[in-house]
C-alpha cells in the first residue's frame, strides 16, 4: 500500500502504510491492550538506554514524558552530551541516551512517533506541497517505572509544553528547523561535538596526531568524492542502480559484475555493479547530496561498513519559517549534467568543522541538501555504502568502495568460496544421481526406536490440534482482537 505522508518541512516520509511499531518486541495495534515494554529508573539516580533504529523505513522521535534526554554517543562512538527533550532516528543509527530519576516517583510514557503531521494533497515538488494536518498518530510507546511504584495501569502523563519560555530541543533533525510557532529547535547532527579531551582539557584539532579516526586537513591529503544520492532513475547512487556481485569480490575468479559504462550511466543512467576506487591512506572526503530538479522525494540514512567518519558539515535546502515547508534547494553543490550525475561546489572554499566533529558510521543525507564527512583510508577491503532504507537499498541506492585494491590480504588457505547457485531442478537432480545415494543400513534397535518415535510424535501432534481447536472456539466466543505485528522497531538495550 503507498501513502503521501508528509512532515513539517513537507518531504514525504514514506511510500508504506504505517501500521504499528514494536519496542523491544512489545506495542500495541490500534486499541489493544498488549502488553509494553517497560524500564526502572531508580529515584534520584539515572537509567542508560542504548536506542537502534533497527527498522526499515520510518525515522523515529523518541523522548520520555516530563524527562530530559541527555545524548551522550551515537553509533557506539561518545559525544559531549547534549540536553534535549527529545531525539530524531533515522534506519541504522543508535544513540545513548541517559535519562535521569528527578521527577515524581510515578509511570511515564515512553515515545517513539514518526514524523507525520498529515497526509498530502500534493506532495511534489515540494515547494508547492500541501500537507493536511490530521489526527493519525503513529507512534509506539513503552513505560518508565520509578521503583517501587506498581506498574498495574497504563500511565496518565503528557509530553512537555513546548513555550517561548521553555523551549523544547530536538537532537538530529532531518531538517533546518520546526515553524517557529512551535517553540521548538533542531540541533542538527553537524553541530554536535566530540567529547572534549580529558587529557588537555579543551577542543583537540582533527589532525593526523590524533587517534585511529584522525584527519589528515592538507588539502593536497584529502581525496574528494560527490555521491549524489536520488531517484533520477530510480533509487539511485550518481545515476547508478547497483547490481551485487554473483559471489564476494576477493574471489576474483568466481565475482563477475556488471561494468558501469561511464558515458552512459552519466547521461541517462544505468543499472551495474558500482565499484569506486579509493587510495591507501588518505584522506577520503564524501560529500554526499541528495537532489534532482526539481526537488529530492525524501531524506536518506546512509551507512558505510568498515569505517566510522567524522560529520564535518551539512547543507539544508531554505524554509518558510512561519510554515516550516521547504522552499529552494541548497545551492552548494553544482550540478555538471541534467541528472546531477556529476557534480562540484560551487564556491569554496566550504566552512567545515575540523575541530571537534561527531564521529558516526551512519548519517542522515538531508532532501534538497547534502552531508560532508571525512575518514582514513587505512582499512583495505571492499566496503558496502549503501541507503539504509531498505526500499532504497534493495532498488539499488548503494555502491561498493574498494579501498586500496593492491593491499587486500588473500583468503587464509582452505577458506570456504561461494557464489550464485543456478543450477535448475533438473541439474540438481542429476547432480544427486550421479553422486547415488547413502545406503544407510539400521539394525533391529533402531527400527524399534523409530517406530516408537513415529507413534509418540504422531500422539504429540493430534493432542496439540486439540488443544490449538479448543482454544480457537473458545476465542471466537469471546471475539478477541489480534496483534498485527510490523517489523519496524526501536529497541532499548
Amino acid at each position: 500500500m503507498r501513502s503521501e505522508t508528509g512532515a513539517y518541512d513537507g518531504v514525504k516520509i514514506s511510500s508504506r502504510v504505517y501500521n504499528s511499531a514494536l519496542i523491544n518486541g512489545r506495542g500495541r495495534f490500534r486499541n489493544n491492550r498488549a502488553p509494553l515494554s517497560t524500564f526502572t529508573v531508580p529515584t534520584g539516580g539515572s537509567v542508560n538506554f542504548r536506542i537502534i533504529h533497527v527498522g526499515p523505513d520510518y525515522p523515529f522521535r523518541f523522548s520520555v514524558d516530563q524527562h530530559e534526554l541527555t545524548v551522550t554517543a551515537s553509533d557506539g562512538y561518545d559525544m559531549a552530551p547534549r540536553s534535549v527533550q527529545s531525539a530524531i532516528l533515522y534506519p541504522g543509527e543508535s544513540y545513548n541516551i541517559r535519562i535521569n530519576g528527578s521527577a515524581d516517583p510515578d509511570l511515564y510514557w515512553i515515545r517513539a512517533k514518526t514524523l507525520r503531521v498529515g497526509h498530502c494533497t500534493k506532495c511534489y515538488p515540494y515547494n508547492e506541497a500541501n500537507v493536511v494536518p490530521d489526527d493519525a498518530i503513529e507512534e509506539v510507546r513503552a513505560v518508565l517505572r520509578y521503583q517501587g511504584v506498581l506498574a498495574n495501569s497504563d500511565p496518565n502523563t503528557s509530553k512537555r509544553n513546548c513555550s517561548a519560555e521553555y523551549p523544547c530541543y530536538v537532537f538530529n533533525c532531518p531538517f533546518a528547523g520546526y515553524p517557529e510557532h512551535l517553540n521548538t529547535f533542531c540541533i542538527n547532527i553537524n553541530k554536535a561535538e566530540a567529547p572534549v579531551s580529558s587529557l588537555e582539557g579543551e577542543k583537540s584539532k582533527v589532525t593526523d596526531n590524533d587517534d585511529e579516526h584522525s584527519l589528515i586537513t592538507e588539502a593536497s591529503d584529502v581525496t574528494g568524492i560527490f555521491l549524489n544520492f536520488n531517484f533520477a532513475i530510480g533509487s539511485s547512487v550518481n545515476g547508478r542502480r547497483f547490481i551485487g556481485p554473483t559471489a564476494p569480490l576477493y574471489q576474483d575468479s568466481a565475482a563477475v559484475i556488471v561494468p558501469c559504462a561511464k558515458e552512459q550511466c552519466l547521461r541517462s543512467g544505468c543499472r551495474c555493479t558500482h565499484i569506486i576506487d579509493i587510495p591507501y591512506n588518505k584522506t577520503i572526503q564524501l560529500v554526499m547530496y541528495n537532489t534532482f530538479a526539481p526537488a529530492s522525494q525524501t531524506h536518506h540514512s546512509v551507512h558505510i561498513h568498515g569505517h566510522a567518519f567524522h560529520v564535518l558539515a551539512m547543507g539544508y535546502p531554505s524554509y518558510n519559517k512561519t510554515t516550516g515547508r521547504y522552499v529552494q534547494p541548497n545551492t552548494d553543490v553544482k550540478c555538471k549534467n541534467e541528472l546531477c550525475t556529476d557534480a562540484t561546489w560551487r564556491d569554496e572554499p566550504l566552512l567545515l568543522n575540523l575541530m571537534n566533529p561527531p564521529l558516526k558510521d551512519t548519517v542522515l543525507v538531508p532532501a534538497n541538501g547534502y552531508t560532508v564527512v571525512r575518514f582514513r583510508s587505512d582499512n583495505p577491503g571492499h566496503w558496502f555504502l549503501h541507503c539504509h532504507n531498505d526500499q532504497h537499498m534493495n532498488e539499488g541506492m548503494a555502491l561498493v568502495l574498494q579501498e586500496a585494491a593492491d593491499r587486500h590480504p588473500s583468503p587464509p588457505r582452505g577458506f570456504p568460496r561461494c557464489g550464485d547457485f543456478t543450477w535448475s531442478s533438473e541439474e540438481y537432480q542429476r547432480a544427486l544421481e550421479d553422486n547415488g545415494s547413502l545406503d544407510i543400513q539400521t539394525t533391529a534397535l533402531d527400527t524399534k526406536v523409530l517406530i516408537l518415535s513415529t507413534v509418540v510424535g504422531v500422539l504429540a501432534i493430534v493432542i496439540i490440534l486439540a488443544v490449538a481447536g479448543y482454544c480457537i472456539l473458545k476465542m471466537k466466543k469471546k471475539d478477541a482482537s489480534s496483534l498485527t505485528v510490523v517489523a519496524e522497531s526501536v529497541p532499548l538495550k
